[in-house]
């Protein structure tokens, strides 16, 4: 459908009309916000224009799609889910629909943390191996830039947190 002009009186761009003209008082002012909305959203064509649309216009172009009316570029809702991610992630913000949960209450991961990971890691790894748990170390202490004796401890002090023991 090119035109929403022609699409059934239940359609959610007649009702959006019905319901901008009761608003207005005005039902030719409503059809004008209405042809704006969608002459615009034919012209889409970069993400600096889709941010000068107004929350009517969306609200227009909703009711569009809603009809399967799609003169416009689909992937200009690519960039504007985008935005909407960075900026409810950006303010901690939750969006169910999206799936979109906020952080955790707390102190955030230090790098730290990430780099004992790793260090974890490379020494299960090396123990998959088949060697010592002696050449486990010096060979993650080498790759890391530590010494054998601080891969040990932090090896350790994680073994005995998951397990409660040190051996």
């Amino acid at each position: 459908m090119d035109d929403w002009k022609s699409l059934p009186h239940d359609s959610h761009t007649k009702l959006l009309l019905m319901t901008l003209g009761a608003y207005s008082d005005d039902y030719d002012d409503a059809a004008t916000i209405i042809d704006e909305a969608f002459e615009k959203y034919k012209t889409l064509n970069s993400d600096d224009v889709y941010k000068s649309l107004t929350s009517t216009d969306w609200f227009c172009i909703r009711c569009f799609l809603l009809d399967q009316i799609n003169p416009g570029d689909l992937s200009l809702f690519g960039l504007l889910i985008d935005s909407i991610f960075k900026e409810v992630e950006s303010n901690n913000l939750s969006l169910e629909s999206l799936g979109i949960e906020p952080k955790p209450a707390g102190r955030p991961t230090t790098i730290n943390e990430y780099r004992l990971r790793e260090i974890i890691g490379f020494v299960k790894w090396e123990l998959k191996t088949a060697k010592t748990k002696i050449e486990a170390y010096e060979a993650v202490a080498r790759k890391m830039n530590k010494s054998p004796d601080t891969v040990r401890r932090y090896y350790e002090r994680w073994l005995k947190s998951k397990t409660g023991k040190t051996k």
